[in-house]
């Protein structure tokens, strides 16, 4: 599914505000936030290198794991449940904390994910501690109806058309940078996730990641498309001298509250102490 200029960002822009981060909230280990610009336009004191894509997969509810295809992942329900089970749920898009069967299972070509998105999946899946925590799986795809992926198969021998991959929305915000970095003037940049940071700071890199279109789960859909765009930041020499400007006023504002505070109290204290000898004089 490709969107056309105007059909993304106007579905970009009614996205942007997931209410249900303030409704719900997010997961308490969700590290990430939007720093993009609200408006889409340039961020203030930096020069930027922008790059963004948008991708398709198809979206289910945990209640929708045991149910057959295409409305469901039963060919998969195993692994998954295990995974369900076993491992902290790192949010929906945006780091929503949906709740039980509410919760979202995102699944996904594998060919379709970014050649430098899977280096770095199956670096988390061969490390043990990092498979243990990440909510996310590469699985084979089911060939039939009643045929069962067990999770046990060599994938290794197997091409990225024949392989799905399997998270939770939440998860994949650790490595966003690297969905888009492939042929983006600042790849190298992108690809060092040492770089990767939620705020703005001199020579780092930015991203985020939303939803365009969600499933018509009323008509039986599941498919999801989202957007996924980074930037490579650099300080400008203005903004760093506006920068150092507001951060020097603002530790000039914190010394005078602080002394105000302190002078309040010894106030408080020698009037506390000017009552006690009256009272003693009494």
């Amino acid at each position: 599914m490709k969107l056309t200029a105007p059909l993304f960002l106007a579905a970009l822009a009614s996205a942007a505000h997931n209410w249900d981060v303030y409704r719900i909230g997010t997961v308490d280990n969700f590290a990430w936030k939007n720093t993009m610009p609200a408006d889409g336009g340039s961020l203030g004191g930096y020069n930027s290198c922008e790059t963004a894509a948008n991708f398709t997969a198809t979206q289910y509810k945990v209640t929708d794991i045991y149910k057959p295809r295409p409305e469901g992942l039963a060919p998969w329900a195993t692994v998954v449940n295990g995974i369900l089970m076993s491992r902290f749920y790192p949010g929906a898009w945006q780091g929503v904390n949906y709740k039980g069967g509410e919760r979202d299972v995102v699944m996904m070509e594998y060919k379709d994910v970014p050649q430098a998105v899977r280096v770095w999946v199956e670096e988390q899946l061969k490390d043990e501690a990092q498979r243990k925590k990440r909510w996310l799986t590469v699985l084979r795809k089911s060939k039939a109806v009643d045929d069962m992926v067990t999770g046990d198969e060599n994938l290794e021998v197997l091409p990225a058309e024949e392989k799905v991959m399997i998270f939770a929305p939440g998860e994949i915000y650790d490595s966003l940078p690297l969905w888009v970095a492939q042929g983006s003037k600042c790849e190298a940049e992108l690809k060092n996730l040492s770089k990767y940071v939620p705020y703005h700071q001199d020579d780092a890199v930015i991203a985020w990641a939303q939803p365009i279109t969600l499933p018509d789960r009323e008509n039986g859909g599941r498919d999801l498309s989202f957007s996924v765009e980074a930037k490579y930041i650099r300080e400008t020499e203005e903004g760093r001298t506006a920068r150092l400007f507001w951060e020097r006023a603002h530790a000039a504002a914190e010394r005078h509250n602080r002394k105000q505070v302190r002078e309040e109290r010894m106030g408080k204290r020698a009037l506390t102490q000017a009552q006690r000898r009256d009272k003693d004089e009494l």
